[in-house]
């Protein structure tokens, strides 16, 4: 899914979302923009995150150079948000939280989002039909996060400390 996100830092360590082009990933799939609800994933994120003070938990990053963490804005959990609306799947392979699987089956259970779909096909899948996109949209640096600089909880603390 596209939409281009990162982070300014402010002085009381909230961070605010504006344009960019380094990626961020998280334990969830979206739909791509050209695939059956990417448009509506993106709509909801992008109301879910801009303007509002974000807490960005990195853990590090993946084999691509994109920042894995978790998100939350203004205490909600943003990819429990996604995962309920069925606006996103949870990606197992690289993320195994028991309650990510239990909200993505909620959400296929009232058939919610893309669960309306009989079988959606899944972003990964959907990649891999069609690298030519792909290809193009990380020519254009196109992404659903970017964070060029993103804060860690560790440097939150040592922030607090100097009394920024």
């Amino acid at each position: 899914m596209a939409a281009g996100h990162k982070l300014s830092k402010r002085r009381d360590s909230c961070s605010k979302v504006s344009d960019s082009t380094e990626h961020i990933k998280w334990g969830i799939d979206a739909p791509e923009m050209l695939m059956p609800f990417g448009n509506e994933a993106k709509q909801e994120l992008a109301k879910l995150v801009r303007g509002k003070c974000l807490r960005v938990l990195v853990y590090g990053k993946d084999q691509y150079g994109r920042y894995v963490a978790d998100i939350y804005c203004n205490g909600i959990f943003a990819q429990e948000v996604m995962l309920k609306k069925g606006l996103a799947w949870h990606y197992v392979a690289y993320d195994q939280r028991v309650e990510f699987a239990t909200w993505q089956n909620e959400a296929q259970a009232k058939r919610t989002g893309l669960w309306v779909q009989s079988n959606p096909e899944k972003p990964w899948e959907w990649r891999k039909k069609n690298k030519r996109w792909e290809k193009e949209a990380r020519a254009e640096r196109v992404s659903l996060w970017a964070l060029p600089n993103p804060e860690k909880p560790w440097e939150w603390r040592k922030d607090k400390r100097q009394g920024r």
